[in-house]
């Protein structure tokens, strides 16, 4: 049996905006920032289109163009035609119109944080004949919008089409480790007017950016100098021969900030069937075995032996997604 073709449709969206993650994180790439919008696009316009035949009743026909003639008085007729291109094929409808056809559907309507998002990738893409030589603050710019725009991607893949792509796409590299030149300061009329057309579109997506979605990612690299030549990699790990790390309770605290009762009202909030019942209380316990996402903790840190309460990393969403069903 065929896929259907809203599958299909996000098949290629995901291998767009992973095209886009991987050649943005080559560092000598080059037409890398401006590449990256282009694919960012298209991977989003390819997934907006694949839900609107998704929820569409006349499903495929419902990202074609079409067009009304005029009649022999000159008025334009009633009938609507399917308008081709050249090669004689169905013309689809562009990413604003799905947009705009995903608004009449209340359940997919996009906030205007992801919307504002996706208008400041496409005036970096309109924009890109200026830039002989971008900025550092328009690339830190597009680090931060293109980055919001991977992981909104993310949340309405598992959202709309039930797959998680968390794993599959790496997040971007920040600017520190892929681009150590360049200035501050821009030297272009077109650069600083990008860079308030987006300022203009973060003030107003302000008000609807929620812990899923977001206008931009503040991205903010720390580099502390070592004595060790051969600093070791550090990650979490139950393997007894890793080399062992201390986290102080500041980490442990900034690491894992959320309590039972905390996790517990954002799943009510966040998911239509879910209930704080056997079902729940059970995942929380294969949590418990996760040490990136469950950390049991002293109330009082100077009393070892004293009442230690469960905290949880604001991750732990993510794997709740895949158990329930996102309102």
């Amino acid at each position: 049996m065929k896929p259907p073709i809203y599958l299909k449709l996000f098949d290629k969206s995901v291998a767009a905006i992973t095209s886009a993650v991987e050649i943005y994180n080559k560092p000598g790439f080059q037409y890398r920032d401006e590449t990256f919008a282009l694919l960012a696009l298209n991977a989003w316009e390819l997934i907006l289109k694949a839900r609107v035949v998704q929820v569409d009743p006349n499903k495929q026909k419902a990202i074609h163009v079409y067009q009304r003639r005029p009649t022999k008085s000159g008025v334009l007729g009633t009938k609507e035609y399917l308008e081709r291109g050249r090669s004689g094929n169905p013309k689809t409808i562009g990413i604003r119109k799905a947009i705009e056809k995903l608004d009449a559907h209340a359940p997919s309507k996009l906030p205007d944080a992801v919307k504002n998002n996706i208008e400041a990738l496409m005036e970096v893409r309109d924009c890109s004949a200026h830039f002989f030589s971008p900025s550092m603050a328009l690339r830190r710019q597009l680090l931060e919008v293109g980055t919001a725009a991977v992981r909104n991607f993310v949340w309405y893949g598992r959202r709309w089409f039930k797959k998680d792509l968390s794993e599959h796409l790496q997040i971007l590299l920040p600017i520190g480790f892929v681009n150590t030149g360049g200035s501050l300061v821009v030297s272009s009329a077109e650069e600083k007017n990008l860079l308030a057309c987006i300022s203009d579109l973060a003030q107003s997506s302000a008000a609807t950016e929620t812990n899923d979605l977001h206008f931009q990612t503040s991205i903010e690299v720390q580099i502390k100098k070592t004595g060790a030549e051969n600093t070791p990699t550090v990650k979490i790990t139950n393997d007894p021969t890793a080399i062992p790390v201390f986290l102080t309770e500041e980490n442990l605290a900034q690491n894992y900030p959320w309590t039972y009762d905390e996790v517990t009202a954002r799943c009510k909030a966040r998911y239509s069937d879910f209930k704080a019942a056997k079902k729940y209380h059970d995942l929380r316990k294969v949590l418990a075995e996760d040490s990136k996402l469950y950390r049991l903790r002293l109330l009082d840190p100077t009393n070892p032996k004293g009442i230690k309460k469960p905290f949880y990393s604001t991750n732990v969403l993510a794997f709740f997604d895949k158990h329930y069903t996102l309102k």
